[in-house]
């Protein structure tokens, strides 16, 4: 059975199945005093007389946090960073500003993986190699000046 939160400012958050709900409890996000609405009949309950249904002992510290609400985006998985490591590492490919863009796709790769992103493997190296191949022009570069 899921139910919904009705949370201290009269707002409805869930639904929720039992796992979550003990989540909430355990993070202090749920107290036994809170009332819970049971999604398919909209009767209400105290959360306390749910079965199955733990919470911590007294005294433990508040949760600052939200909850997440249906459509809510609370959560960065670095999704734009990637995107712009993405960009960056193209443009220093492309030979377009490669040390700047190249530097900055992997930036933005890193910032990307720090949030937890999984994908930034594909804009890391190819900004690496656009780094390398800017770095090789300009030995190239170098070396037949020096012999003219």
């Amino acid at each position: 059975m899921r139910y919904y939160l009705i949370a201290d400012d009269g707002q409805k958050y869930g639904p929720a199945d039992l796992p979550t709900l003990n989540q909430w409890a355990a993070e202090s996000r749920l107290r036994p005093d809170h009332q819970l609405e049971a999604e398919t009949t909209g009767q209400r309950v105290q959360a306390s007389t749910v079965q199955g249904l733990f919470f911590p002992a007294p005294g433990a510290a508040p949760y600052q946090g939200y909850y997440q609400r249906p459509g809510d985006v609370s959560y960065d998985d670095g999704a734009s960073d990637l995107k712009n490591a993405w960009i960056f590492a193209v443009l220093s490919i492309l030979q377009c500003c490669p040390v700047v863009f190249g530097v900055l796709g992997i930036v933005y790769s890193n910032k990307a993986k720090q949030k937890g992103n999984p994908n930034t493997v594909g804009p890391l190296a190819l900004s690496i190699i656009g780094l390398c191949i800017n770095f090789g022009f300009i030995v190239v570069r170098l070396g037949s000046m020096r012999y003219r």
